[in-house]
């Protein structure tokens, strides 16, 4: 079964035009409907679920995979991998769900990680019971949806069970990622995110929270994802989390506004899924142009006045 992909999240530009007057509440409206989201639980029946098959499903606005190990995948994680893993043991999982944190419109699934992270933390399944996985359908290299090979013939490594067609990366029974260079021309480095679940008393398994568990605030201070970056990506990465103060200052600092380069993160693109509309305005003042994912990327965190302000300018926007 091949999955199609979802936009991966690269970046921005734009010619002058009058700015119409917009007021929108984000990111705090879309953090709060999404934390109200992640409080109802999602109940699958996996009881039907054969061998070596996938189940996906929707939970707080995103794909999870749901799938059923076969008897060599369970023997292959209980033996030393024959690959090398960049993570095997799990010693990285709170860089992985920094990882997850790019940007305020990452913020309710980041801690939804961080929830979950004792489940992640069981090895050598990380999961709950060692038949099934249960796992984030997106690839952390990239963000595009992960591919499932059902075939162990079509594999290009017969313990790849997932494959990231944006970048190369593969991905084990377990969702952990192969040692290796990526299409990205970067080396691989995240295992795949589990989120938080339990089974019901009728097998059922039920993602989210149970019941009084309390979804934790995320521990990442800013300047900590701000340390060493030049005027361009702190302008980019203030962007993303919707840090005004800081805009500024990068601009102040000779911040390219318009900065766009192919499989890189780019300031408008970054606004758009981390920043308020005044954000988003200030950077076209600077000169900032949509990318060719800029307005997809509106869609996907549903931001209607930010495709408004950006639709006129569609003719201009920058090539892949």
């Amino acid at each position: 079964m091949n999955i199609p992909r979802i936009v991966s999240i690269s970046f921005l530009a734009l010619l002058g035009f009058s700015l119409p007057a917009c007021a929108d509440d984000f990111p705090a409206a879309y953090i709060a409907k999404g934390l109200a989201d992640a409080k109802n639980p999602v109940t699958v029946d996996v009881s039907k679920l054969a061998e070596g098959n996938l189940l996906s499903v929707n939970y707080a606005g995103r794909p999870v995979y749901i799938y059923r190990r076969t008897a060599a995948d369970i023997a292959a994680l209980e033996h030393p991998p024959a690959v090398k893993l960049v993570d095997a043991d799990g010693k990285f999982l709170l860089v992985s769900i920094r990882h997850e944190y790019g940007s305020s419109s990452s913020t309710v699934w980041a801690r939804l990680l961080l929830l979950a992270q004792p489940i992640a933390q069981q090895l050598p399944y990380r999961s709950v019971d060692k038949k099934l996985l249960v796992v984030a359908g997106w690839s952390p290299e990239s963000g595009c949806v992960l591919e499932f090979t059902s075939d162990p013939l079509q594999r290009t490594d017969p313990a790849a069970i997932f494959s990231d067609t944006c970048t190369g990366a593969k991905f084990d029974a377990a969702g952990r990622v192969f040692a290796g260079l990526l299409l990205s021309n970067k080396f691989a480095s995240n295992n795949l995110a589990v989120p938080p679940y339990r089974f019901d008393a009728d097998g059922k398994l039920v993602l989210g929270p149970a019941s009084g568990q309390t979804i934790p605030e995320l521990n990442f201070p800013l300047r900590d994802l701000y340390q060493n970056l030049d005027a361009t990506k702190l302008l980019v990465a203030a962007a993303s989390f919707n840090d005004m103060d800081t805009v500024q200052a990068a601009l102040k600092k000779g911040a390219n506004a318009a900065y766009y380069r192919a499989r890189e993160r780019s300031p408008i693109d970054a606004a758009v899924l981390g920043s308020s509309i005044d954000v988003v305005k200030l950077l076209i003042v600077h000169g900032a142009r949509p990318t060719p994912n800029t307005l997809q990327l509106a869609k996907l965190v549903n931001r209607p006045e930010v495709i408004e302000l950006l639709q006129p300018a569609n003719a201009g926007t920058q090539k892949k």
